[in-house]
């Protein structure tokens, strides 16, 4: 018999992501109705501690583990949590199956944002992407250019750039945008 502990460990990139709060917010509050306690730690975007925080999380013996942006993803498997501890992968950002996972429908997402940049007038729209190419990546890109290519807007690749999911790697692809001779007039930033 399992012995229970009533807890769930949440991996989050950084608690400062607005996204992030939110999904904290009704995992904390669906938990607590059910009479569980949610113990939260930060990846910041390092895959090493990613697969650091659900090792640990294993090992205290949790009765769940929740991973958002994974960065790792398909990696953490049974060799790093063992078979009796379930995980869910919230926006898994590598390609494949896993078995407990939700997933954000990126390509469509992305469309409608940059249709919505579209609508509001701008031409010269900026897509700031993550630099490490993740699956997810490559389907908001592809939304990004579906949308200007329905508008008939011609695609700029000096328009294009990457963050490293750290807000320093967020400002300074910003800092490139900004320093073009003609600058972006908005940013369709689907990572940091």
């Amino acid at each position: 018999m399992t012995r229970r502990t009533r807890t769930i460990g949440l991996v989050v990139t950084t608690v400062a992501d607005p996204f992030t709060s939110e999904v904290f917010s009704g995992i904390e509050q669906e938990a607590h109705d059910r009479g569980y306690c949610v113990f939260l730690a930060e990846s910041k975007a390092d895959p090493e501690s990613e697969r650091k925080v659900v090792q640990t999380f294993a090992e205290r013996r949790v009765d769940g583990i929740i991973v958002t942006a994974s960065r790792v993803g398909a990696f953490i498997s049974s060799p790093v949590v063992g078979d009796d501890v379930p995980i869910v992968l919230v926006n898994n950002q590598h390609p494949g199956a896993f078995v407990h996972s939700v997933m954000i429908r990126h390509l469509e997402g992305s469309r409608a944002a940059a249709n919505h940049l579209i609508e509001l007038g701008h031409r010269r729209i900026a897509y700031l992407g993550d630099q490490l190419g993740y699956q997810s990546d490559a389907e908001r890109f592809t939304g990004y250019r579906e949308a200007q290519d329905a508008a008939g807007i011609g695609f700029t690749p000096e328009l294009v750039v990457h963050g490293d999911g750290k807000p320093e790697g967020g400002l300074h692809a910003m800092d490139q945008l900004l320093a073009l001779p003609y600058p972006p007039t908005a940013v369709a930033a689907t990572t940091i």
